[in-house]
């Protein structure tokens, strides 16, 4: 659906998963990723040169710092089929920028974008090895980690 030859899918599903779709996004995120496919770049939004100014102080908006992630663990899956996270684009231009940040990395030949969600066996290859990692983190590092959020009662 989102791929070549996905193996991995219920055909006979089909109509119930294009019952749900489009979800998961909004058309201003859409509309963000084909700035940055046309771009070249992976940026912040970019709202025109008067909004930037206002939101960034600058014309154009600012890349993003792959380097501000250097506190969080990353744990990639890529698919092999998938249009949508380019397997080309993964390897030659996210994964130089995040590898040293990268504590575990699996490739699956015969995914698209949606076998990560829909396909048969998903389960097995993507939630299993997560479940695992991050049972395996908590177990090394049981204590609770600050969040970049607060609340307060009022």
């Amino acid at each position: 659906m989102v791929g070549y030859d996905s193996k991995g899918m219920n055909t006979s599903r089909i109509p119930v998963y294009l019952s749900h779709t489009p979800a998961g996004t909004s058309s201003l995120n859409i509309l963000h990723w084909m700035q940055m496919v046309k771009t070249g770049s992976v940026a912040r939004f970019d709202h025109g040169e008067a909004l930037n100014k206002v939101a960034y102080g600058q014309k154009l908006p600012p890349p993003y710092e792959f380097k501000n992630i250097s506190d969080t663990p990353i744990y990639l899956f890529t698919g092999g089929n998938d249009v949508l996270a380019d397997p080309d684009d993964i390897k030659g231009y996210l994964l130089p920028h995040i590898e040293p940040f990268v504590k575990y990395y699996k490739h699956l030949p015969e995914y698209n974008h949606l076998d990560f969600v829909w396909g048969l066996h998903a389960a097995t290859d993507v939630y299993l090895p997560i479940a695992e990692h991050i049972k395996k983190h908590i177990e090394e590092d049981p204590k609770p980690r600050p969040t970049s959020c607060s609340v307060t009662n009022s």
